[in-house]
């Protein structure tokens, strides 16, 4: 029988010591300097689940970004503002896919110079949001942007080049950002009002992989919709988070990768998001692979999982935020 064990560990020692041991520490940023904007509390531990070489997080009291920086240039060579990817790992909106969907996204992006920010947030745990409130993974990744873009001189990013990425309810995750970002401002009423809060929320460019998007129950991920907005939500949360409904001109460009064989998240939800893409004219790409499955990250080189990221790359060059 496969063995599995549970760890419990401070959170500064879950990010320095275990998720991210393979690559230079990075600078962890909390994101809220209060307490955060929440509809529910949490203990103090954060609880880290290992399953052979990819680690979950559960729990999370304090979210937070690891920063991810590419190596830098010579002193006398100092670099140009930079483009900037946050990256929001899935895990049906109950644990975070830190390995697979965090750190090994993250080492691929600074390998060809794109500073990453990988996102902790909070997990709601079925409890729906208030009226008119987003729920509390919502409300972390509009911070998120935020406190990128106002940091941006100190991470060398360039403001107009910080893009999202997220993989399965984490791709739900950067899909509200691609459509929610004009909440952002009322966030910041509840339990924070700084110079961060005054940042646009809006993401340049969004990558959704194999993502959640619709919270309709006939092709939704069941555990991504029942953690996110409750066992029996309302019409208007149905609505108001299934980010294909919220899609208006405004936002940012999209590419969106999914499987035909993918048995969690079905196809549809890519293809619902693509066609509201398309009747808001907003620019999108669909890449469907006929092959992947669900959950496969980076993908492997030797197989049709593994050829999204290069063309993401030159995607992204298309859309300018790459060089040649």
């Amino acid at each position: 029988m496969r063995m599995r064990y549970t760890m419990y560990l401070t959170a500064a020692m879950i990010f320095m010591a275990a998720t991210f041991a393979a690559a230079a520490e990075p600078q962890i940023v909390r994101l809220w300097p209060n307490d955060p904007p929440a509809t529910q509390t949490y203990d103090a531990t954060d609880q880290l689940e290992s399953r052979g070489d990819e680690f979950m997080l559960s729990n999370v009291l304090h979210p937070s970004l690891a920063v991810h920086l590419p190596a830098t240039q010579p002193a006398e060579q100092p670099a140009a503002p930079r483009p900037a990817v946050i990256i929001c790992p899935g895990g049906a909106y109950h644990r975070i896919s830190v390995t697979r969907e965090g750190t090994r996204i993250a080492e691929a992006l600074n390998a060809r110079g794109i500073v990453a920010f990988i996102l902790r947030y909070r997990l709601p745990e079925g409890r729906a949001p208030a009226d008119g409130e987003l729920p509390i993974p919502q409300q972390d990744v509009l911070r998120a942007i935020q406190t990128v873009r106002h940091r941006a001189d100190e991470w060398k990013v360039d403001p107009q080049r910080i893009g999202i990425i997220g993989f399965s309810a984490g791709g739900h995750l950067a899909a509200s950002a691609a459509t929610l970002f004009d909440q952002a401002p009322s966030i910041a009423g509840k339990a924070n009002d700084d110079e961060i809060s005054q940042e646009s929320g809006r993401p340049d460019f969004a990558v959704l992989m194999y993502p959640v998007i619709t919270m309709d129950a006939a092709i939704t991920n069941s555990g991504s919709r029942r953690n996110l907005i409750g066992a029996t939500p309302s019409a208007d949360l149905i609505a108001r988070f299934s980010a294909d409904r919220q899609v208006t001109p405004d936002t940012p460009p999209l590419l969106i990768v999914t499987a035909q064989d993918d048995q969690a998240v079905p196809a549809g939800n890519s293809l619902a998001m693509a066609a509201a893409a398309a009747e808001h004219r907003v620019p999108c790409v669909l890449i469907m692979l006929k092959t992947g499955g669900h959950g496969f990250g980076i993908g492997q080189p030797d197989a049709e999982s593994g050829q999204w990221f290069p063309l993401m790359l030159e995607w992204l060059k298309v859309r300018r935020v790459l060089g040649d």
